[in-house]
């Protein structure tokens, strides 16, 4: 069956790849790899490394506007006190991250509701605006039968306890 260059257009104007209209690395790449072309020029990014005036200075110097912290995990990830000062300083716009399960059992609606709390409370006590955006990550390899009986179950309870 011929491919459908209107479709492919659409697709890389999805996932803000170059619209070509033709399959190319930078497509197939976004297609089946999680992380994508890497190589992608980016405006977006999160670390688990402390955002520093060096860090900071580095990101506005590559056009990156938005950085993504995490809002728990320790001195390993976990945004540092007056790091936001620091992103804020340099016109960067932050956005949360709260990652906590690796496994499959994890991610239950009872764990959804607790984590809905800690990523709450995580981000008021970092002063985080009201309405911030708290991103919650599911960092293993689901299979379609894994999201049904784990992840939506899991998102739909974050979703009754703290909303959109």
């Amino acid at each position: 069956e011929k491919i459908d260059p209107a479709r492919v257009r659409e697709f890389q104007r999805k996932y803000a790849v170059a619209e070509t209209g033709r399959i190319n690395l930078s497509t197939w790449l976004s297609l089946c790899v999680s992380c994508g072309d890497t190589s992608r020029k980016g405006t977006a990014c999160d670390t688990r490394f402390e955002i520093t005036d060096a860090h900071a200075e580095t990101l506005v110097a590559n056009h990156y506007k938005y950085v993504g912290r995490y809002l728990t995990g320790g001195d390993f990830k976990q945004i540092r006190a007056g790091e936001l000062q620091t992103i804020f300083r340099h016109g960067l716009i932050p956005f949360f991250i709260f990652e906590e399960g690796y496994e499959k059992e994890y991610f239950t609606a009872a764990q959804g509701k607790n984590d809905a709390r800690s990523a709450s409370a995580a981000a008021g006590g970092f002063h985080a605006p009201a309405d911030a955006a708290i991103f919650f990550a599911v960092d293993f390899d689901a299979m379609d039968g894994d999201v049904t009986t784990n992840v939506l179950p899991y998102f739909e309870a974050i979703h009754s306890s703290i909303g959109s």
